[in-house]
């Protein structure tokens, strides 16, 4: 299993242009940890404050949102091996989740902690520093998508 799982790591964008040699070392950390979750068990809450980011290892994640009038929003899903999420919330430093994330199926995810972020050089020989890099293209690249789709949205 932990095989799979550095291996959807290493898929992330997260870890673009990192030796996994390097982010075996990363992912034997206490900062990172594999967790499992059954069908319908919550990843985070709704209030809960983001300590982490996460990164899909199998399976599947539901995000929703619910209103106050009690409707359930469906914001999206997570599918793929090495997809990111959670790493918006962690970063623009957000007091608490306005959403939660609830496995869909049997679901596997690493978890990282934010202090890995801000430890940069002392962590893993520079894996830190290099991993908040592609989080900045990460982040450049949904401003970008989210900046398009405003236009296409106000132009008609």
């Amino acid at each position: 299993m932990q095989t799979e799982a550095l291996q959807a790591l290493a898929a992330s964008p997260l870890a673009k242009g990192i030796e996994e040699t390097e982010l075996a070392k990363l992912f034997a950390s206490s900062r990172v940890q594999l967790r499992h979750y059954g069908r319908g068990e919550l990843l985070f809450h709704a209030g809960d404050a983001p300590e982490r980011l996460y990164v899909l290892v199998k399976g599947r994640v539901h995000v929703l949102q619910d209103t106050l009038s009690g409707r359930q929003i469906f914001i999206t899903e997570i599918t793929a091996a090495g997809d990111m999420f959670g790493e918006v919330y962690l970063f623009m430093g957000a007091p608490a989740y306005d959403m939660y994330a609830e496995a869909a199926e049997d679901t596997e995810v690493l978890s990282l902690e934010r202090g890995l972020f801000s430890l940069a050089e002392e962590t893993a020989g520079g894996v830190a520093a290099a991993m908040q890099r592609n989080l900045l293209r990460v982040f450049a690249g949904k401003a970008y998508f989210l900046s398009r789709r405003v236009r296409v949205l106000a132009s008609g």
